[in-house]
């Protein structure tokens, strides 16, 4: 039987789960990484607007196991006014 990993993700809108059986630590590594690129292609206007975009990984017990998070800021250059 292969192990249970929970993906928890905050795209700073909702927050969603979803259940993965795969075989081992390392490839929910590999899958966690592949969704969250996923993630930022197909929700690049959230992860501008909210900010963040985040996947927690545990497994079917809840131990926290790793985390993946990527981030959006304009530069501070761009807030201020520009002079004429």
């Amino acid at each position: 039987m292969m192990p249970k990993f929970r993906f928890q993700i905050d795209d700073g809108v909702e927050n969603d789960d979803a259940w993965l059986d795969l075989p081992d630590l390392d490839a929910a590594r590999m899958e966690a990484a592949r969704f969250m690129g996923d993630m930022v292609r197909d929700s690049a206007v959230s992860l501008w607007q909210a900010g963040v975009l985040q996947l927690t990984a545990m497994d079917e017990n809840g131990l926290y196991l790793f985390e993946i998070t990527v981030m959006s800021m304009d530069a501070p250059a761009l807030s201020k006014t520009r002079r004429s």
